[in-house]
């Protein structure tokens, strides 16, 4: 009697273990959902008006020919309501220095570039310095960086070969003024000589 008692216990354990792995292998499930994802909008600069000398150089080594630096305190966009717009202070201005041949000349020009980006979003600008193609002098650029024209004073200035970082505005413009300064080499220059030169604008996020 207690042989056939143990034997219906066992039985009865294995039929419900049985019945548990049934209904835990018939109710998995299993499937693959997707979603997905914008990248930031993509920086890009616009010339509105390239840097002008209006002075000839000299033909003498080791001169300069510079604009005046731009300063925080120099709102030169104050005027204006749109980033895009050639402010008037960009124009018309002094260049100096003893590589000027013609240091009374006012009709010189600020470059003026057009930042954009992701609204609201802080960019990092690196103005490189450059030169002319034929290596007969080197140029420094210096420049101002403006994101609100109805603020004064709050213009960032930005030196040449340091990366600064300022804020894209609520639509992701900034205006950017360069002047900078020219600096003849050690070797004289030829007169009559149209000399093509460069700089580099770098904007990264």
């Amino acid at each position: 009697m207690k042989l056939k008692k143990s034997f219906s216990a066992v039985k009865s354990v294995a039929f419900g273990a049985a019945l548990v792995a049934g209904i835990a292998t018939t109710s998995a499930y299993a499937d693959t959902f997707t979603f997905s994802v914008d990248t930031i909008a993509p920086v890009s600069i616009s010339e509105r008006q390239a840097i002008t000398f209006t002075s000839a150089l000299t033909l003498l080594p080791a001169g300069s020919c510079k604009f005046a630096d731009l300063v925080v305190t120099s709102e030169w966009l104050a005027a204006e309501t749109n980033l895009a717009i050639t402010p008037a202070s960009a124009n018309g201005v002094a260049v100096t220095g003893s590589g000027c041949a013609d240091g009374t000349s006012t009709t010189s020009n600020y470059g003026h570039y057009l930042i954009n980006g992701a609204d609201s979003t802080a960019v990092k600008i690196t103005l490189v310095s450059g030169g002319a193609d034929d290596s007969s002098f080197t140029f420094t650029p210096q420049g101002a960086v403006e994101t609100d024209p109805g603020t004064a004073g709050d213009s960032v200035v930005i030196v040449a070969d340091t990366q600064t970082t300022v804020t894209l505005d609520s639509s992701g413009n900034a205006g950017l003024l360069v002047g900078g300064e020219i600096n003849i080499g050690l070797t004289q220059l030829t007169a009559g000589t149209n000399i093509a030169a460069s700089f580099d604008i770098n904007v990264v996020y």
